[in-house]
């Protein structure tokens, strides 16, 4: 009779001692992936910053080129009106960049 109270203690304990396991096994996976999507959102939101300032950029840059007409002109090149605009656009695009993700450029000072 002591032998089976004494073993059911210890059975007892010992799924009380698998159940906290799964219970904190359970409550770090789910710290783990809400922590993760956290981050991955942070890096979609700087990747889709910097590409679409990088597109945009490509936009002026051809309307400024296509612009120009003498290859060699000593004249300055100058912005055109359409482009003024999405000047505008990249300038705060590059300020959004750099204002939520600074701490992601690397700074070589």
């Amino acid at each position: 009779m002591p032998f089976c109270f004494i073993y059911s203690l210890i059975v007892s304990s010992a799924m009380i001692t698998d159940l906290f396991k799964d219970r904190i096994y359970f409550l770090f996976s789910i710290l783990i992936i809400l922590t993760g999507c956290g981050v991955w959102d942070n890096f979609i939101t700087y990747f889709n910053l910097y590409y679409n300032a990088d597109e945009l950029y490509t936009k002026i840059e051809k309307q400024i080129t296509d612009q120009k007409k003498d290859l060699f002109s000593v004249e300055p090149s100058t912005i055109p009106p359409a482009a003024n605009a999405d000047v505008q656009k990249l300038i705060e695009k590059c300020s959004a960049i750099l204002q939520f993700h600074s701490n992601s450029i690397r700074r070589t000072i």
